[in-house]
């Protein structure tokens, strides 16, 4: 969101835009290896290393006229600083977030547990909404 001030000093127009600010939001990328024998049998068709699908995502969320829910994914800056060498633990994603959009979110917890929910930004800080608040 963006609001835009215009000033009249001494007859000359003055105009500024002012961005709401962005939020830094993290995520740690928890990942379940693969099977062994699977992950080799990869290895070998194909010939680099396999990687498994992320369940950590940040999606903006946007109504459509029918009141249906369009996400659109947000892409992350990921850090792989504190990461062990098969990446399932210790890689980090960063979102920016800003003010007043609605965002859902895909938590993992731990190798079984994902937190999905609802959220905004207010004040600069995460607040959770419920499914019935996004409609």
């Amino acid at each position: 969101m963006q609001w835009i001030l215009s000033i009249v000093f001494y007859e000359i127009q003055v105009t500024i835009r002012i961005s709401m600010p962005k939020v830094p939001f993290r995520i740690e990328d928890i990942r379940t290896p693969p099977p062994l024998v699977l992950q080799r049998a990869l290895q070998k068709r194909f010939r680099h290393a396999t990687d498994v699908k992320s369940r950590a995502w940040v999606a903006q969320i946007n109504l459509n006229p029918n009141k249906k829910i369009e996400r659109l994914f947000l892409r992350p800056n990921t850090d792989y600083l504190k990461s062990n060498t098969k990446g399932t633990r210790g890689v980090y994603r960063y979102y920016w977030l800003e003010e007043g959009k609605i965002y859902e979110i895909s938590m993992p917890l731990s190798w079984h547990k994902t937190d999905r929910f609802f959220a905004r930004i207010d004040g600069g800080k995460l607040i959770r909404i419920s499914s019935n608040e996004v409609r």
